[in-house]
């Protein structure tokens, strides 16, 4: 069952009730190569570089050409304690087997799993309310032009060493993501509230259409005392990620509108600080302090209702979008 709001479950008023109904037992392949090829040149003493090339396929999705490149360099001027790293890349995330093996166990089918959808049902018996509407049947399916999840990743990092003891690090990633994976409900009813399937609930289908983005800043402090056995590190890291979906089985608001999802993901966290201390101590002990905090993580505000009948709870406020609202900030310590 999912109620609106407190009063809706001390009232027995759930908005919907869902179930997963029947067994069923499954059996499959899933079959990945990666084929990867790289060389290092010196071009002088000051700068080095690296070039590779990887390609992977897999079973379950349809494109087999995956090829993806890499480049990578380091620069250090002779005598210079400033290093220089930068590089950019071409990665493919594989399309996890337990996401096909819901698309074989739910198929809505006799003898398979099958997604119950109750609306407005009664309580505690779904079925006992008077505007129940029972929707069985609903099934989990993967897009026919499914396709590889793919990240676009550049990075520049500046590494100094201020003394023998004090190295200093900074450094700036920049990830965009293709065809990431994310989910919507093809038999959504329309403004009219009519269904595509009239008598089936909710069907699930993985999609490759979602994008990624991702901007990290890092700055780190690394201390090291040798002769004592004692180290420390602080480190700051500003962020910002955004997405379609956290989740590749999770439902937009509005399935008909997935793009209106887009927005902060759950790990957008501006600001993190941590610091780590590492002390040795007699008798070959060694003891360990380390602290973080972070600005608030987002989270989504919803009416607490189905308004668009769709079977999901989710929906916002008008005007409002995904992850638009900011928790607290945080911090951890341990010895």
């Amino acid at each position: 069952f999912t109620f609106g709001s407190l009063e809706a479950f001390l009232a027995g008023t759930p908005n919907t009730f869902t179930q997963r109904l029947g067994q069923l037992r499954t059996a499959f392949s899933q079959y990945q190569l990666g084929l990867y090829w790289q060389d290092d040149f010196r071009l002088n003493r000051s700068l080095s570089l690296s070039v590779g090339l990887r390609e992977e396929v897999q079973t379950h999705v349809g494109d087999a050409m995956n090829l993806m490149p890499r480049v990578g360099f380091t620069f250090t001027r002779p005598r210079s304690r400033t290093t220089i790293r930068g590089g950019y890349g071409l990665f493919h995330d594989w399309y996890e087997a337990n996401l096909h093996d819901q698309t074989l166990r739910v198929t809505g089918d006799v003898g398979a799993q099958r997604d119950l959808l109750i609306l407005n049902p009664g309580y505690p018996d779904p079925t006992g309310g008077l505007a129940a509407t029972v929707l069985g049947s609903g099934r989990v399916q993967a897009d026919p032009d499914l396709a590889m999840p793919y990240v676009h990743q550049a990075s520049i990092g500046l590494e100094r060493a201020l003394t023998q003891t004090l190295t200093l690090q900074a450094s700036y990633m920049r990830m965009r993501g293709h065809n990431q994976l994310r989910s919507r409900n093809v038999n959504a009813p329309d403004e009219f509230g009519i269904r595509p399937e009239p008598s089936v609930g909710t069907v699930t289908q993985i999609e490759s259409t979602g994008r990624s983005a991702n901007d990290r800043v890092n700055v780190n402090a690394l201390y090291r005392l040798p002769a004592r056995r004692t180290f420390m590190n602080v480190g700051y890291t500003w962020s910002r990620v955004r997405n379609h979906a956290d989740n590749p089985l999770s439902l937009p608001a509005d399935s008909r509108n997935p793009d209106a999802e887009w927005g902060p993901a759950a790990q957008d966290v501006r600001h993190r600080f941590n610091a780590m201390l590492n002390v040795g101590l007699p008798l070959g002990l060694r003891a360990n302090i380390g602290g973080t905090a972070q600005s608030a993580a987002p989270y989504t505000i919803t009416t607490g209702s189905d308004d668009n009948r769709d079977g999901v709870s989710n929906d916002r406020p008008v005007g409002g979008t995904r992850n638009s609202a900011r928790g607290a900030g945080r911090y951890d310590m341990n010895v």
